[in-house]
């Protein structure tokens, strides 16, 4: 998922059509994506862009890098799915842990239906 940034707290997040962008904004925070515009607005919930900003650039907009532990997680997640083609979200869950399952679930790395992920290639 490409991310420009324009200023301190706003950037372009492109969608899963190539070179189409939505905005997100972590001052609100908010993104112009469907998803958010018209069910997660004022849910307190954030869709997949926001949360992608948020993971590489943190909740102020200064980018953070992941920890060694949890890049390593990671890597081992989307190997474990990209050797079963898909997975069961609760197992996963289960073994490497909720946030970090749920991370890459948010980032788009990896997506979810019915119960179970597949990698995003």
């Amino acid at each position: 998922m490409k991310i420009k940034k324009l200023n301190e707290n706003r950037f372009k997040v492109e969608s899963s059509k190539k070179g189409e962008f939505y905005t997100v904004d972590l001052n609100a925070p908010s993104c112009t994506c469907a998803h958010f515009s018209f069910r997660l607005k004022g849910t307190g919930e954030k869709c997949k862009h926001i949360a992608a900003v948020e993971e590489k650039y943190g909740r102020t907009g200064k980018k953070e890098k992941p920890s060694q532990k949890s890049l390593l997680s990671y890597s081992r997640i989307i190997d474990e799915v990209k050797r079963k083609k898909e997975a069961e979200t609760v197992v996963l869950m289960e073994k490497y842990g909720t946030d970090e399952v749920q991370r890459l679930i948010e980032t788009g790395e990896l997506i979810e239906k019915k119960g179970k992920v597949k990698v995003l290639e």
